[in-house]
């Protein structure tokens, strides 16, 4: 359905400001429409039993299959993805599609059918397509039909997965492109009845206040705490790559997880100089470009914020190893941010809680794994990766995160084979395979 807004916003490259094309900013007549479309789509959807549902799914995982490398493309242009990043969502998001939905249709859980009213989505813009596979995932093995907004920032790949998903019966899943406006538009659609949401601290809460004066039921990423944990002993070189990958990918714009290094304080410095000279030689550039390591932040906004975050957390007590401001590497007109450092961060302090979307990467010296665990227990947190060389050390602080730390924990025993990706340029959203982490 084409859009009724007279309204259009410019999409530019941000490597290099260039404008890719412009699309609608979605209106209150645009919202209504899609909300109507996917009541429809919903009322027969439900009459399908979950392994027919399910089964959707598989000319959809074909067709995202034959536009991947357009799909990789235009993401890696919108997005500043380096083209291997571009390429590593693209296949996520198939296999979340093709391990959750078109694999397992045989054992597909009971769905979630008297739920009232269809599903609204919000997408983040650092991985906008895999945002959007698991919300189709979702809404097949439940019953739920769907309206999701693009992010704003980079909606192309979204409006282009679209196209993939006109496979699927009319109205099931619908896509709008739009700004805050269009997103308030849809929150408050009286035929949604619940909401889905993930993106910056901004859109988290202005999304978290407008469901709760409608009273809707929602789902809202918390933005966790993903903490690293380095131990006396440990690979420094191994545990500095592992580091890198977790914190930077996607220049570091990770929304759903905040990278913080915990580090024994008697190998604290030895680690940042490990981190620096591994970090230091990394390749900041047009994301096009097979050699590159690192693209452009989003927009020039999240370029300016992330240098007020930087000086802010330096006056906070942090020390700067590394980097902390904008630049133009190449000549690059774009939002190139350079790879930062902080040293000597305190739990509390600005840049321990402070989410900054950027490739910095804030190292927090502690002294007792005691102090880590409590340390770790009053926050949010999804996942962790620990590094260690005494195994026995290593279980006794396993055990004692269980209770804390949400989400699996990744345990790395050194020296072992490892794998990264910032060395083979592919990987980075899954890990890739052969990572080497044994799970716990």
């Amino acid at each position: 359905m084409e859009p009724r807004s007279p309204i259009v916003r410019e999409i530019a490259n941000p490597a290099t400001q260039v404008v890719l094309d412009s699309v609608a900013d979605c209106g209150d007549e645009d919202v209504a429409n899609a909300v109507r479309a996917a009541g429809r789509a919903q009322t027969g959807l439900r009459r399908l039993g979950v392994v027919d549902r399910c089964a959707l799914g598989a000319p959809l995982v074909e067709a995202l299959r034959d536009r991947a490398a357009p799909l990789a493309r235009v993401l890696g242009l919108e997005s500043g993805k380096p083209m291997c990043e571009a390429r590593d969502e693209i296949r996520a998001a198939i296999d979340c599609l093709e391990s959750r939905v078109v694999r397992p249709v045989d054992s597909a859980p009971p769905g979630n059918e008297s739920r009232d009213g269809v599903l609204a989505v919000l997408t983040a813009f650092d991985r906008p397509l895999l945002g959007l596979a698991a919300a189709v995932t979702s809404a097949l093995r439940d019953g739920d039909a769907l309206v999701c907004k693009a992010p704003q920032e980079n909606p192309l790949s979204t409006l282009l997965f679209a196209e993939c998903l006109e496979v699927l019966p009319p109205g099931l899943v619908n896509v709008l492109s739009g700004g805050p406006a269009t997103a308030a538009a849809l929150v408050r659609a009286g035929e949604v009845g619940r909401v889905v949401c993930s993106g910056p601290r901004s859109v988290r809460e202005l999304i978290a206040a407008l469901v709760a004066a409608q009273g809707k039921p929602a789902a809202i990423d918390a933005g966790a705490i993903m903490p690293i944990i380095v131990l006396g002993g440990a690979d420094l070189d191994l545990a500095a790559a592992g580091a890198a990958w977790a914190g930077l990918r996607h220049g570091g714009q990770n929304c759903d997880a905040r990278v913080r290094i915990y580090v024994e304080r008697g190998i604290a410095a030895a680690f940042a100089d490990r981190l620096h000279l591994y970090t230091a030689f990394l390749e900041v550039g047009d994301p096009t470009k097979p050699d590159t390591d690192l693209g452009p932040l989003i927009s020039h906004e999240a370029a300016r914020a992330a240098e007020e975050q930087v000086a802010r957390a330096l006056k906070d007590g942090a020390r700067l190893k590394l980097g902390g401001r904008s630049f133009n590497p190449w000549g690059l007109s774009g939002h190139f941010f350079q790879p930062t450092i902080l040293t000597e961060v305190t739990p509390g302090s600005f840049g321990a809680r402070e989410e900054i979307l950027a490739p910095v990467l804030t190292i927090l010296p502690f002294t007792q794994p005691e102090d880590l665990v409590r340390l770790l227990g009053a926050q949010s947190t999804r996942g962790a990766q620990l590094y260690a060389r005494e195994e026995v050390a290593a279980r006794d602080l396993l055990a004692a995160l269980r209770v804390s730390v949400s989400g699996g924990i990744e345990h790395v025993l050194t020296p072992q084979p490892m794998w990264f990706p910032y060395k083979a340029r592919e990987g980075r959203e899954s890990g890739g395979p052969g990572l080497g982490l044994a799970q716990h």
